[in-house]
């Protein structure tokens, strides 16, 4: 279970989106940072049903951050590889040997599927932000001091309404 640390409560967190491995999200936006998460992997594989292939897979400690990224990285090592004389080389993604086409588009809908900073898009790693006034989560200070600072500032306009 994935839990809020730092200055505040504990609170659980597994009810935003899930993920294998437990992140630290502090109730304030100074959270502490942890290293970027690479989430893709690309071998050269000989597979016993389709021979030559270059494997994509989701890895923890995968060298490649993106979806795009594994794609690129793949079709690649793909051209290289049939180069080299192999005459047919496949890609394969989820058990399921792909034309370059085809891994484009899984790789877009790989990403649409990814949870993202409510702040910038960018894809969340292991480490996530927010802060008191809000359950969304970013991928920086930054983008959490940015939206800490929205939030006061419809607090501020709402307690004006309210005066007059």
């Amino acid at each position: 279970m994935a839990y809020a640390g730092g200055r505040g409560e504990c609170i659980p967190l597994n009810h935003l989106f899930q993920m294998d491995t437990p992140i630290g999200i502090a109730r304030s936006t100074r959270a502490r940072s942890t290293n970027e998460a690479h989430m893709y992997s690309v071998n050269r594989l000989t597979h016993q049903s389709y021979g030559s292939v270059i494997h994509i897979e989701r890895a923890e400690n995968g060298s490649q951050a993106t979806p795009f990224r594994a794609v690129q990285l793949a079709l690649k090592e793909r051209r290289l590889w049939m180069e080299s004389g192999t005459k047919k080389v496949r890609i394969l993604v989820d058990s399921q040997v792909l034309n370059p086409k085809q891994a484009e588009h899984w790789a877009n809908e790989e990403y649409k599927s990814l949870p993202k900073c409510e702040g910038c898009a960018k894809i969340l790693d292991g480490s996530i932000h927010t802060h008191r006034l809000s359950t969304r989560v970013f991928c920086s200070e930054d983008c959490a001091d940015r939206d800490y600072v929205e939030e006061v500032e419809k607090l501020k306009d709402e307690e004006e309404i309210d005066y007059l």
